[in-house]
């Protein structure tokens, strides 16, 4: 081996470095070297996780850019995201919150004091459930009101077929932030 004064090596002293710190390597990861050395069934399975998690991710977001392209809102197991843009439900969802509405099943019923959101005409309205009136064809239609105390009534009614779905959670940012 070469001293502290001398500046180069044989090839041989270079393989030998070379392999002693294979066998360092190797014995810091159990003892075999990385090629011949098995995966435990564990990280077998994570990584198999993993990677379904990430195809099923991909999937998601390859439906929502469909679903955009296509001019429909993006909706994801039956959830849907909006933010509202007018102050008509002020106090309860400021503007510029963010709500998250779950469509309605079939099995699904409104009730008076439901916040919804509805399609009419080419806008999407968020308000709440004052009233249902049955028709005398016997379908059901819903009065829907804005929070604001400024608002009245909305003079149209509502039928089941123009619900996008019931809200279920809010998001703020101004509340966050101390507006």
């Amino acid at each position: 081996m070469a001293t502290g004064k001398d500046r180069y090596t044989t090839r041989e002293e270079v393989e030998e470095l070379l392999r002693q710190t294979r066998e360092n390597a190797d014995h810091k990861h159990g003892g075999e070297p990385k090629a011949k050395r098995r995966l435990k069934p564990f990280t077998i399975v994570r990584r198999v996780l993993y990677g379904l998690l990430i195809l099923a991710m991909l999937a998601m977001l390859g439906k929502v850019w469909y679903q955009k392209l296509n001019g429909q809102t993006p909706s994801l197991f039956g959830y849907q995201m909006y933010v509202v843009e007018t102050g008509s439900m002020i106090p309860t969802l400021p503007i510029g919150s963010s709500i998250l509405v779950r469509q309605l099943g079939a099995e699904d019923t409104l009730r008076v004091g439901d916040v919804i959101t509805y399609t009419h005409g080419d806008a999407a309205i968020t308000h709440r459930v004052v009233e249902a009136v049955t028709g005398e064809d016997g379908v059901t239609r819903y009065h829907t009101k804005g929070d604001n105390p400024e608002n009245s009534v909305d003079p149209w009614l509502v039928e089941r077929s123009d619900v996008r779905g019931v809200m279920i959670w809010h998001f703020s940012l101004a509340g966050l932030f101390g507006k």
